[in-house]
């Protein structure tokens, strides 16, 4: 009785230290499935700047405190609850797989900026189309061609030229 209260008082400090979703990760790949705790509940983690988007960042949160969006990590793997969407289950190592490519990938120049990139050239082409639409507004204003009363007479004119050639 003495150990396995010793034991139990070990588990409730080492669970009341865990925080993150990694933290959750390293519990259950030290524990397995023998442990008393079958699932840890978490939502993702606030960034710390809103330019920011971590999908892999988890913080562990009691089962009454969890978002509609929640993530449960068990031994075998983490699933990623959404309301009205189907449920998906991801292994341990291939989150932690995917969790280091994703850190690797957007520590590299072109892929840290290239949201930014696309919203700059996203408004550039709209300034663009917004200049070329207002020239081809001014332009037909001014031009003769375009004026409606002139239109009939240029067309029979110009069919009267292709029934003379």
């Amino acid at each position: 009785p003495v150990v396995l209260l010793q034991e139990e008082e070990i588990l409730n400090q080492e669970l009341a230290r865990l925080r993150t979703g990694e933290d959750a990760i390293s519990f259950f790949a030290r524990n397995g499935s023998g442990t008393k705790v079958k699932l840890l509940y978490c939502n993702r983690a606030e960034p710390d700047d809103l330019n920011t988007f971590a999908p892999y960042d988890l913080v562990i949160v009691p089962e009454d405190k969890v978002n509609p969006e929640y993530f449960t990590v068990s031994s075998n793997g983490i699933v990623h609850v959404e309301p009205r969407q189907l449920s998906e289950y991801i292994s341990l190592v291939d989150w932690m797989q995917q969790s280091l490519m994703y850190r690797v990938l957007t520590s590299m120049v072109f892929f840290k900026y290239y949201i930014h990139k696309k919203v700059i050239n996203e408004w550039r082409t709209n300034a663009r189309y917004e200049v070329y639409c207002s020239r081809r507004q001014r332009l037909s204003r001014a031009c003769f061609l375009t004026k409606p009363l002139f239109v009939e007479p240029l067309v029979q004119v110009h069919c009267l030229i292709h029934e003379v050639e």
